[in-house]
């Protein structure tokens, strides 16, 4: 138990900081007076850039405060980032006797520590709704920030790393999000184990429905429908340009999760699209979006057409014109070009509703690619 270990406080993380030894190594200087953004969360925790001293002063600062933005100190609810933060939370650093062979070849004047895996009892903001990252609750807080979001690298928030997405689309989502089974990971964690990125399993068809019947649950079913259409819309270009490390799997786990988001879900689809139809409707709002063409309805892709429109209508003016020009040139909806902007606009939010930026901005993000 946790009693019978002296932690390291974070006075004494904090001392030696100052230590000509770590201050090369952790960026004392810095660190020392902004560790936490006040009190907003700690940017500096990087799981493929580890730190002994300063990670583990970081994570138990954090912990020990009920005011970070988790969001935030988790670039974004990243997986690896809320694993690590787990493996340095059961493996705290604590002091230890000097050890026998280091006293044969060393003089040694101070005292060594070292981490240590220890079954820490729950931290006093545990069980608060700030969704700490040894709280389960975080991979839901997780879903309902992506059920929202639906974020892209054109995404307009600070805190998404994209150190590793250099290579996606600006128009398409973070699919891994919804896809990866970080479990095995986790549960190595709890058990004593290393932080071993290995253990995760990508696209696994599980954990991807299980993730949207839980969006279907906490927010809509409208929108857990419109999230696999959308999800469906990219599998090709997340297939063919191996987004998201799917070359890594082998044809046969491709072709299980590709079976799992077609087929598979066509059962929560029919149900969800059945359940949510009714509410779609009100008295002032269109029977349908009116540019919808009759090629369209022939091709019985009013669903999707709308479903992506309304999915653009919460991103960017810029994001929304690409969809509306690809839908224009799949003959989907009219031509663009007879519109106005401020005609177009007002179509746009008769229908889906208020947009999250004004008319001017919808006019000027007209001629941007």
């Amino acid at each position: 138990m946790e009693e019978n270990y002296q932690l390291v406080t974070i006075e004494e993380m904090r001392e030696m900081l100052h230590d000509e030894a770590y201050i090369g190594i952790s960026g004392a200087v810095k660190l020392r007076d902004n560790l936490i953004g006040g009190g907003y969360g700690a940017e500096k925790i990087f799981w493929w850039r580890p730190n002994l001293l300063r990670d583990h002063l970081l994570v138990e600062e954090c912990m020990s405060r009920d005011d970070i933005n988790w969001n935030y100190t988790t670039h974004a609810y990243d997986y690896r980032t809320i694993a690590y933060i787990r493996y340095l939370w059961y493996n705290p650093l604590v002091w230890i006797p000097i050890p026998e062979d280091l006293t044969k070849k060393y003089l040694i004047s101070g005292r060594v520590a070292e981490e240590r895996f220890i079954k820490r009892t729950r931290p006093y903001h545990y069980d608060t709704p700030k969704n700490n990252p040894i709280n389960n609750s975080i991979h839901n807080a997780m879903l309902d920030w992506f059920a929202k979001k639906l974020p892209k690298l054109d995404f307009c928030e600070n805190n998404i790393d994209i150190f590793e997405e250099k290579d996606l689309l600006f128009d398409i989502c973070f699919w891994k999000y919804l896809t990866t089974d970080d479990r095995p990971l986790m549960h190595s964690i709890w058990d004593g184990g290393k932080f071993d990125l290995s253990l995760v399993q990508l696209f696994s068809p599980s954990i991807f429905l299980e993730n949207m019947k839980t969006i279907a649950e906490r927010h809509s079913e409208a929108r857990a429908a419109e999230i696999v259409r959308l999800f469906r819309k990219d599998w090709k270009r997340v297939v063919s340009m191996k987004f998201f490390d799917i070359d890594k799997l082998s044809k046969e786990q491709v072709e299980d999760f590709r079976a799992c988001l077609f087929e598979g879900m066509d059962y929560y689809l029919e149900q969800w699209e059945a359940e949510s139809a009714p509410e779609q409707e009100t008295e002032d709002k269109p029977s349908a979006f009116p540019l919808l063409t009759e090629q369209c309805r022939k091709e019985k892709k009013v669903a999707a057409v709308e479903a992506e429109i309304r999915a653009a209508c919460r991103g960017t003016a810029v994001g929304l014109w690409k969809t509306l020009r690809n839908n224009a040139a799949l003959q989907y909806i009219e031509p663009l070009t007879p519109w106005s902007a401020t005609d177009l606009y007002s179509a746009i939010t008769d229908y889906f509703g208020p947009l999250p930026f004004k008319v001017r901005n919808f006019r000027d993000a007209r001629n941007k690619r």
